[in-house]
């Protein structure tokens, strides 16, 4: 394989994940203009399912 191919392909996979996100954010935005989006307690429920309960000691055992 050439240099040449090598760099072609990098760029076109770099290309592949930029327009992904570009899509994925005017996607978001479209929603957000169409009032489709999260309330804050929808959000504080998804960071709780998401995040460790802090409050407790791991249980390790040694």
């Amino acid at each position: 394989m050439y240099r040449s191919d090598l760099l072609n392909k990098a760029i076109d996979s770099y290309l592949q994940v930029y327009q992904w996100q570009l899509d994925h954010i005017k996607e978001g935005l479209q929603q957000v203009e169409a009032g489709e989006f999260a309330s804050n307690e929808e959000v504080a429920a998804a960071f709780a399912r998401g995040r460790p309960n802090l409050s407790q000691k791991p249980n390790i055992m040694m």
